[in-house]
C-alpha cells in the first residue's frame, strides 16, 4: 500500500517522528493535580521510602497485576533523585519526599515519559512485524494507523501497565516470526525471556505461549534446520525464569500474591461499579469499530484474520492469530470491561487490516495500473482507515487541557478558609489535608507544612464507594456521620451510577436529595469540554465557623445501625476521621475515633499499627503518659505480626525511657 524502499524507510521515519511528537504533547496534562491511577508509580514510590526509617523495600506489597513496570518506576525515581540532587534542587531523600507530596508533577512526568518510550517502541515493533507478516507496504500503513491512534497515544500519556504489554507483545511476536524461519536455540531462548517479560507486566502475557507452540510447529514444517524438540520447552523454562527475576515477590511472598490475586479474579468476575453491566462482547464490539479502531479498521481487520489465516492459513497470520483469537476470547469472558484491555491486540489487527486491503487491491482490476497510481490509491485508503481514530484528537486534547476537579480545587482553595471539614465523594477535588501527611515521618512532615505554609489545610473525609457489592456503601451515606462537616462535594462520577438503579441504591438516593433541600448549594462546576465529572458543593447550614474554630465539635457518630454488616472500609473511615480530628486538637474525638475503628475488622498489619500509633500519640499530647504506656502495652499482645509488634515495643521503649527520672552523678 505504500511505496517501497528508500522512499519507505523515510516514510517510517516520519511516522515515528510523527507518533513521538503526539505523545510528547501535552504530557503533563492535569499536573500538579493527579487524575491517572499510576499505580505502578505510587507503589514504587512506596517502595523507596524516602527519608523514613523504614528505607528501601523491595517487595511491592501489590500483585493484583505483577512487579515489572513497578520496578522500572522504581528505578525511574532513582535517576530523577540523583540528577535533582547534583542539581542541587533537593538535598535529601526528606527533601524529595516532601516535594513529592506538594507538587507530585516531576517525577508524574518522568513516569509518563516511560510509557512514551514504550507506545512510540510498539509503533517501530508494529512496522517490523509487519514487514514479516505481509510486507513493506502494510506494515507502514499498520504503523502509521497506530502512530495517529488516538486512543493509543492517550494510553501512552497514563503510567499503567496496558501500553508496555502491548509492547512487549509485538516484541515477542516479531521475535516468533523470525523463529518460525530461523529456529535457532538463541532464538527460543531470547523469545522466552521476552514472554516472561511480558507476563511480568501483566499476567494475561503469559498467553504469548500459544504463538510460541504455533511458531514452533511451523518451524518444523518449514525450516531447513528443524529444531530440537525439547527448544520449546527451554523457551518456556526461560520465561518462568524471567518472570520470577522480575517479580520476585510472587513467590517470596506467596500469602500475599495469593490474596490479591484472587482479589482480581474477583473484579474481573464481577465487574466494575456502574461499567459492566452490558455484555463484554457487545461492548468490545463497539469499542473495536468506534474508539479502538473505527469501523472501516475493525471489519478490514475481521476480513484479514478470516482470509489470511482461516482461508490461506499463512504461517505469519496464524502465529499473529494464536495470540489475537485467545485473548480476544478470554477477555471477553470477564465482567469486568474497560476499552485497553484490547489495546494489547489492536496493533496486530491494525496489520490484519493494512494487509487485507493490500491484498484486495491486488486483486481487482486496478492492480494493472501504475505503481504510482496504486500507491497514492493505497495512501488514499490508509488515510479512510485512520480518519476515525485520528479525527478524536482535537477532543482528547481539549480533554485533558481542563478538568472539573481542577477548577473546583482551584475554587475551593480561593473561597472555602482552611480549616474547614469537607466530605467528598471519589473522583471529586484533590485537596490538601492531613490524609495526606499522616504515615510520613515527622521530619517529612515539617518539611511539607513549610512548603505548604501559604496553602489552606482541610480536614477531608473520603466516602467509601465499592466497586462489588456496591450497595454497602449505603452505611456511609448517612447525614448523621457528617454533622461536624461544613461543606459536602459531590461528583457526577459517582452519582450518576446511583442515580442509574434507585430501586437498588434507595439509601443514597435519599442522601442526595436530602443535600437539596437541607443543604445551600454554593458551587457547581461542569467538565464541558474537559475531563472529570459534575462537582457540587453544599455547605452545610448549621455551621457558621469552620471546623478548626470552633469551640467544641461533637464526638464521631457510631457507623452500622442493625440490620446492616460491617463493609470492610469502617477502619479506615474512622482512621481518616480520627485524623481530622487529631490535627486540628480535639484530641478526646480522635481518640474515640480510633477506639471505634477497632470496633470492626482491622485486617491490614499496618492498619492496626497506625491506628496504634495515632491514639498514643493523642494521649501523649494530652501528657496522659502513664495510659499511653498501658495502651501500648495491651495492644503489643495483640499485634498481628511480629513487625508490628516490634515497632510498637520500640514506641513503648522510647516512651518509657523518656519518662524515667534523668540519670545524676
Amino acid at each position: 500500500m505504500i511505496p517501497k524502499q528508500p522512499r519507505g524507510l523515510r516514510l517510517i521515519l516520519i511516522i515515528l517522528f510523527v507518533a513521538s511528537a503526539v505523545r510528547v504533547y501535552q504530557i503533563g496534562w492535569g499536573l500538579p493535580f493527579v487524575y491517572d491511577e499510576a499505580v505502578p508509580l505510587k507503589k514504587a514510590w512506596a517502595m523507596w521510602g524516602w527519608g523514613a526509617p523504614v528505607g528501601v523495600d523491595l517487595n511491592p506489597h501489590f500483585f493484583n497485576y505483577p512487579s515489572l513496570t513497578i520496578y522500572l518506576q522504581f528505578i525511574l525515581q532513582g535517576l530523577l533523585y540523583l540528577a535533582l540532587r547534583v542539581g542541587g534542587v533537593v538535598a535529601s531523600g526528606v527533601d524529595y519526599h516532601a516535594r513529592y507530596l506538594v507538587d507530585p508533577g516531576p517525577v508524574h512526568y518522568v513516569g509518563r515519559l516511560l510509557s512514551v518510550l514504550f507506545g512510540v517502541a510498539t509503533v517501530w515493533l508494529t512496522y517490523q512485524v509487519g514487514r514479516r507478516f505481509s510486507g513493506r507496504r502494510a506494515a507502514v500503513a499498520g504503523a502509521a494507523l497506530l502512530a495517529v491512534s488516538t486512543f493509543h497515544i492517550s494510553r501512552s500519556q497514563l503510567i499503567e501497565v496496558d501500553v508496555p504489554l502491548t509492547f512487549f507483545v509485538m516484541l515477542v511476536l516479531w521475535l516468533l516470526l523470525r523463529l518460525a524461519e530461523q529456529p535457532t536455540l538463541k532464538g527460543y531462548a531470547f523469545a522466552g525471556a521476552m514472554i516472561g517479560l511480558a507476563a511480568s507486566t501483566k499476567y494475561t502475557g503469559a498467553m504469548l505461549v500459544l504463538p510460541l507452540v504455533v511458531a514452533d510447529v511451523f518451524a518444523r514444517k518449514t525450516a531447513t534446520k528443524q529444531p530440537r524438540v525439547w527448544y520449546p520447552m527451554l523457551s518456556v523454562l526461560v520465561a518462568a525464569v524471567v518472570f520470577v527475576l522480575t517479580s520476585p515477590f510472587v513467590v517470596l511472598d506467596p500469602g500475599t500474591f495469593a490474596d490479591h490475586f484472587a482479589t482480581e479474579r474477583q473484579h474481573m468476575r464481577f465487574g466494575h461499579f456502574g461499567l459492566s453491566g452490558s455484555s463484554s462482547w457487545m461492548f468490545y464490539a463497539r469499542a473495536l469499530t468506534d474508539r479502538l479502531m473505527g469501523w472501516p479498521a475493525a471489519v478490514s481487520a475481521l476480513a484479514g484474520l478470516v482470509y489470511f489465516a482461516v482461508v490461506r492459513r499463512r504461517g505469519t497470520a496464524l502465529i499473529l492469530a494464536a495470540f489475537v483469537v485467545p485473548y480476544v476470547l478470554a477477555v471477553s469472558t470477564w465482567s469486568m470491561h474497560a476499552d485497553r484491555y484490547l489495546l494489547a491486540v489492536i496493533p496486530a489487527l491494525l496489520l490484519f487490516a493494512t494487509a487485507a486491503l493490500e491484498k484486495a487491491l491486488k486483486t481487482l482490476p486496478i492492480s494493472r495500473w501504475p505503481d504510482r497510481v496504486l500507491a497514492l490509491t493505497g495512501a488514499a485508503l490508509t488515510l479512510v482507515l485512520a480518519a476515525p481514530v485520528a479525527a478524536e484528537y482535537p477532543a482528547y486534547l481539549r480533554s485533558i487541557r481542563s478538568d472539573a476537579r481542577t477548577t473546583a480545587s482551584e475554587w475551593i482553595e480561593a473561597n472555602i478558609p482552611g480549616g474547614s471539614y469537607l466530605v467528598i465523594e471519589p473522583y471529586g477535588p484533590d485537596l490538601f489535608g492531613p490524609q495526606k501527611i499522616s504515615q510520613v515521618d515527622p521530619e517529612i512532615r515539617k518539611k511539607v507544612l513549610e512548603l505548604k505554609k501559604k496553602s489552606p489545610n482541610y480536614a477531608v473525609l473520603a466516602m467509601p464507594m465499592f466497586q462489588v457489592v456496591p450497595e454497602r456503601s449505603q452505611v456511609f451515606y448517612d447525614h448523621s456521620l457528617y454533622e461536624n462537616a461544613d461543606y459536602i462535594v459531590t461528583t457526577g462520577a459517582v452519582r450518576s451510577r446511583y442515580a442509574a438503579e434507585p430501586a437498588r441504591f434507595r439509601r443514597q438516593i435519599a442522601f442526595y436529595d436530602s443535600l437539596e433541600v437541607g443543604y445551600t448549594k454554593i458551587a457547581e462546576f461542569s467538565p464541558s469540554d474537559g475531563g472529570g465529572s459534575l462537582i457540587t458543593v453544599y455547605k452545610n447550614p448549621r455551621h457558621r465557623l469552620p471546623f478548626s474554630k470552633r469551640e467544641g465539635v461533637a464526638p464521631p457518630p457510631r457507623l452500622h445501625p442493625a440490620g446492616f454488616p460491617p463493609t470492610g472500609a469502617e477502619e479506615l473511615f474512622y482512621f481518616n476521621v480520627g485524623l481530622n480530628y487529631e490535627v486540628f486538637l480535639y484530641m478526646e474525638g480522635a481518640i474515640a475515633a480510633y477506639d471505634m475503628a477497632f470496633l470492626y475488622p482491622v485486617d491490614r498489619p499496618s492498619s492496626y499499627k497506625n491506628l496504634v500509633m495515632r491514639k498514643t500519640q493523642c494521649l501523649l499530647v494530652l501528657d496522659r503518659r502513664e495510659e499511653a504506656l498501658g495502651y501500648l502495652d495491651k495492644m503489643i499482645t495483640k499485634a498481628p505480626t511480629r513487625g508490628v509488634r516490634t515497632q510498637l515495643q520500640n514506641l513503648r521503649d522510647a516512651i518509657a525511657r523518656e519518662s524515667e527520672p534523668p540519670v545524676t552523678g
